[in-house]
């Protein structure tokens, strides 16, 4: 005889599947932070529609992966971009660079360029176990159950990220910004966090329309 699901069951299963459909959707888990931001008085008229993208100062498999994925989320709002390593797999000169961006029509670039990667240490204090009355208080004061308190090391790569205008002869900064990730666990990690902290403020500007 068919036995149908008891209800605990359903209940069970329904919040099993909200719990990994809430998971895959969720943002970054390693967070990455704004510490300064500019924009440019007047900007452009219109923005720039063809852009290049440079990582700086960093290693071949990063500066690809920040290339590309700057590049996708760009797409998704309404920039065509390039990423610089397909055009200059090792960056030449200023003046070689300039001409063949013009020459092949580029009209923005974006450089995330890579300033610092620190260290910064904490210091976690201890927590006593039991209540004022129940063991805190007295000639002691406090000397019975504490936890032991611990330094932590946190890791922060910090990232400058610029947005230009080249339909001038040098090229206008139209907008700016600085950020920091706390702890990344991979390079892809890292790129994911600080790549959706830019988008999310560059979105506030006239420069790309929002996803």
């Amino acid at each position: 005889m068919h036995r149908s699901p008891s209800m605990k069951s359903v209940l069970s299963t329904t919040m099993m599947l909200l719990t990994l459909v809430f998971l895959g959707v969720s943002g970054c888990a390693t967070p990455t932070s704004t510490t300064h931001i500019w924009s440019a008085p007047v900007q452009p008229a219109v923005a720039p529609q063809n852009v290049i993208v440079f990582g700086g100062r960093m290693t071949e498999p990063t500066r690809r992966t920040v290339e590309e994925t700057f590049v996708r989320e760009l797409a998704t709002r309404g920039v065509r971009a390039t990423p610089s390593y397909r055009i200059f797999p090792q960056l030449p000169t200023r003046d070689i660079a300039q001409d063949e961006v013009k020459k092949l029509g580029f009209d923005g670039a974006v450089v995330a360029t890579l300033r610092q990667v620190r260290e910064r240490q904490s210091y976690v204090p201890g927590h006593y176990y039991g209540g004022f009355w129940g063991g805190y208080y007295g000639s002691g004061w406090g000397m019975g159950s504490w936890s032991p308190g611990y330094v932590v090391t946190d890791e922060y790569v910090i990232v400058e990220t610029t947005y230009w205008n080249l339909r001038n002869h040098d090229g206008d900064l139209v907008w700016a910004i600085n950020t920091q990730t706390r702890n990344p666990d991979s390079t892809q990690d890292f790129v994911d966090s600080y790549i959706e902290e830019v988008m999310e403020n560059l979105e506030r500007t006239p420069l790309v329309r929002k996803r």
